[in-house]
């Protein structure tokens, strides 16, 4: 009979609320054969046939098993295949129930499996055999699976708690550290229960940000070119804030990077001149009208000096005045106006008058000024000829042409007059007469002779140029 309660009505309900888990404590793998050690488990055996660890969940169900020859707490494979599997055999000397064996239907079950569970509570089951036909012989279940527990306690491993909080850093910059712990105590590590492991403090970098560095000036420089050519002046020199440069927030160096200081040239500086203020305005030049009046002002505040520049702008300034007594007005003439009708008879050639007029207003004669002199009339002679009849007259006969020769070898020559002197106008009569004229002529060179008084004279002896001669008509 086994030393544990068929049921688990009387457990306390922790127990069974946590029965399925513990069911699984020291759970093994069950193998149904055994081969010699192999070169590839060192000290160990090798295994096949991999049973269902739920069905034997410890390794005293696997060795009192009928096919059970050997167990193993985790599994590893024995060579490429991964049939192969490191094991620890069952024990030799462990005797199997032997099962009863009657005629027909059941056998009697066989002893109780260990319990499941080396400690707190596990499972055992015991196993008949049906002696004929299941379906004739056999009512009822095969197997049987009771509750049962052990009075040893099952390891506890220990388990993490929660992590503190994380301590202040170590340092305030440049790079420090800060941790923080946790406890092995959820839950503490009971009857040899597994520690929970070295990583009980966890560190981390902080502030890793650089220090703040404040600022330091370097060494003044040279001082540079004095800001003026002549007289007195000022130099500056330069400092910078580099030695070492403010980092990371650090302060800037206090103070100026500039220092000015005086400096002399030993050169007298041009002065310009400038101009004084402007003295009062004289009395009005006139009595009567319109007058000037003037200022002055003087080229001394200060005068040039040293090759300086003259002052721009006049000395003198004037504006108009005006006094209370008008000026007299003397009058003057205005243009004449253009000449009037002549008064003679039309195209008679006799003589006739026209006129012209003036006017004492460019300007009038005012407050007393003096009236104009002269007449306010003129008159002259003339003629009403104006678009008459007249008769074309000729103007005098133009020059001779050249002398040429005519188709029927007779030489000669040309002249013209134009009726222009005068043209014929305003339905006037043109010139009576030719406006062409021709007459025979001699080229020179050509020996020929003309009778002159009827004598022969020889033509070379008489012309220059073209020679010409009239018609002979009386010799």
């Amino acid at each position: 009979m086994s030393p544990y309660p068929a049921t688990s009505s009387w457990l306390p309900s922790f127990w069974l609320i946590t029965l399925g888990f513990l069911t699984l404590c020291d759970a093994e793998f069950c193998f149904r054969k055994i081969h010699e050690a192999d070169k590839d488990a060192p000290g160990g055996k090798t295994c096949r046939g991999l049973i269902d660890k739920h069905i034997f969940p410890t390794s005293r169900a696997c060795c009192e098993s009928k096919d059970g020859q050997g167990f193993a707490r985790e599994l590893v494979s024995i060579g490429r295949r991964k049939r192969k599997w490191k094991c620890i055999p069952c024990p030799t000397n462990y005797i199997k129930p032997i099962l009863a064996v009657n005629s027909t239907g059941w056998s009697s079950w066989d002893e109780w499996s260990a319990c499941s569970a080396t400690c707190a509570v596990g499972t055992k089951r015991r196993e008949r055999l049906c002696q004929g036909s299941i379906a004739v012989d056999c009512n009822g279940d095969r197997t049987e699976q009771e509750q049962c527990w052990d009075i040893i306690e099952c390891p506890i491993d220990g388990g993490w708690g929660p992590w503190n909080s994380w301590s202040g850093c170590t340092e305030p910059c440049g790079g420090g550290q800060r941790q923080r712990m946790r406890l092995c105590n959820n839950p503490v590590p009971e009857s040899n229960g597994r520690d929970c492991g070295a990583d009980r403090t966890e560190i981390k970098v902080c502030n890793s940000h650089g220090c703040p560095v404040d600022g330091g000036w370097s060494n003044w420089g040279d001082y540079g070119v004095c800001d003026v050519t002549c007289g007195r002046g000022k130099a500056m020199r330069h400092r910078t804030c580099t030695e070492p440069e403010p980092k990371h927030g650090g302060n800037f160096c206090i103070g100026s990077s500039k220092d000015v200081s005086q400096c002399d040239t030993n050169r007298k500086c041009p002065i310009d001149g400038q101009w004084s203020l402007w003295s009062t305005f004289s009395s009005c030049s006139i009595t009567c009208g319109k007058g000037l009046t003037k200022r002055t002002r003087l080229c001394v505040a200060p005068s040039p000096r040293n090759g300086g520049k003259e002052c721009l702008g006049n000395s003198t300034e004037s504006q108009p005045c005006y006094s209370h007594n008008p000026c007299p007005v003397n009058g003057e003439w205005t243009s004449w106006t253009d000449w009037g009708m002549c008064l003679a008879r039309p195209c008679s050639n006799e003589t006739g008058i026209q006129t012209r007029t003036r006017t004492c207003s460019n300007p009038q004669p005012r407050f007393r000024g003096k009236l104009c002199s002269g007449t306010t009339t003129d008159t002259q002679t003339c003629y009403h000829n104006n678009n008459c009849s007249v008769n074309g007259q000729w103007c005098n006969w133009e020059p001779y042409s050249e002398c040429r020769l005519a188709t029927n070898n007779i030489n000669f020559r040309t002249r013209v007059r134009q009726c222009l002197c005068p043209m014929p106008m305003y339905g006037g009569n043109t010139c009576v007469g030719e406006d062409y004229q021709l007459s025979n002529c001699l080229v020179i060179g050509e020996k020929r002779s003309l009778r002159t008084g009827c004598k022969f004279v020889s033509l070379l002896d008489r012309l220059e140029g073209s020679g010409y001669f009239e018609d002979d008509d009386d010799c």
